[in-house]
């Protein structure tokens, strides 16, 4: 009998024992994972994206120019010139990586970055079809005539995607990917991600 109650106490010794160490090793897990996920680790992993574009907003405009000739602020007679055309272009916004600061503690990754930015914003030269040209003996179309109405269509252009919610757009793209890219760093998983961005430049 004293036998059988020793053996007794001895298997409920050894099962507290093991159930400590299993709970023990696990805490200890936990925490040295925690522990290995540092700042200057995700921000390598981010910076490989450098630039990253999270919206392409391609839109379709008609555009005319028009230009006379002037002479002390008076407009000359028969010298107008204009163009009307339809084009294609595309805005690529998103974010310098580059402009970022991190900052991780037991259960969260604090990503601030910079502000959203215009990364490209290209007019489709196939995409140009004309409607009708008035040329002027006195006052002919240039080359740079079509350069300064692609600046300032461009710039119309980008006023109006703004209006039409590019920049929240841009900002809900950036902040998803920049949490997939952090996930996809081994034992990020159980952390939480906030990602500040600065307003549109």
């Amino acid at each position: 009998m004293k036998k059988l109650k020793k053996l007794i106490w001895i298997l409920i010794l050894f099962v507290i024992v093991s159930v400590s160490v299993f709970y023990g090793g696990m805490l200890y897990q936990k925490n040295h994972n925690q522990s290995s996920i540092t700042s200057s680790m995700i921000e390598s992993e981010l910076k490989e994206a450098n630039d990253l574009i999270t919206t392409n907003y391609t839109y379709t405009r008609f555009g005319k120019y028009q230009n006379s000739l002037e002479l002390n602020g008076w407009t000359i007679p028969l010298t107008e010139k204009n163009f009307l055309l339809q084009y294609q272009g595309t805005i690529q916004c998103g974010l310098n990586l580059n402009q970022m600061s991190i900052d991780v503690t037991d259960q969260t990754i604090t990503v601030n970055t910079g502000k959203i930015k215009v990364l490209s914003h290209t007019i489709d030269e196939s995409s140009i079809q004309i409607y009708d040209e008035k040329n002027n003996l006195f006052n002919p179309i240039e080359v740079s005539d079509y350069k300064n109405f692609a600046i300032e269509e461009k710039k119309t252009a980008l006023k109006e995607a703004k209006e039409k919610g590019l920049e929240t757009k841009t900002e809900k793209n950036a902040k998803k990917a920049i949490k997939k890219i952090i996930h996809l760093i081994p034992d990020t998983e159980q952390y939480k991600v906030i990602v500040n961005i600065g307003a549109f430049n």
